[in-house]
């Protein structure tokens, strides 16, 4: 933020920057509660689902990095969009799967709450994915 502030000339205008950092520390701040929570909670093992979320994380951050390294050439940068919105609906999909196997079988209360809890944490990061990607979108769509 130092850096942005004392550049003079910014090749993308300084609120997107902006925009764009402060989402992406959203996306990193949700999977650091996430492990926090897991390391608080004394979780021995993610489920398949937390395990599932953080594939679909990982793989958006992949594309996010391209998306935002690609984004002065714009090349491919719509079709990373669109990548990013699946991803975001699979996550939605498997949040919704990871929720209701919560109440299927003998599982404790308690073990409930953690599980939940974590699960909200790793799809708001999910949906910050979706976030920056939309912040790309609106950056190339003004400098067309």
């Amino acid at each position: 933020m130092h850096r942005l502030n004392h550049s003079f000339i910014t090749p993308i205008d300084r609120e997107d920057i902006y925009e764009l950092v402060t989402t992406m520390d959203e996306i990193l701040d949700n999977i650091e509660a996430a492990a926090d929570a897991m390391i608080l909670y004394r979780v021995e093992a993610p489920t398949p689902q937390a395990t599932r979320q953080s594939e679909i994380i990982a793989t958006a951050a992949r594309v996010l990095r391209e998306s935002i390294d690609g984004l002065e050439k714009r090349d491919g940068l719509h079709e990373k969009v669109i990548e990013i919105n699946r991803l975001e609906n699979d996550g939605d999909r498997t949040h919704r799967d990871a929720v209701a196997s919560l109440f299927e079988g003998d599982m404790k209360c308690t073990d409930i709450i953690k599980w939940k809890d974590i699960y909200e944490m790793l799809e708001a990061a999910i949906d910050e994915c979706e976030h920056v990607a939309n912040i790309v979108e609106g950056i190339v769509l003004k400098h067309d």
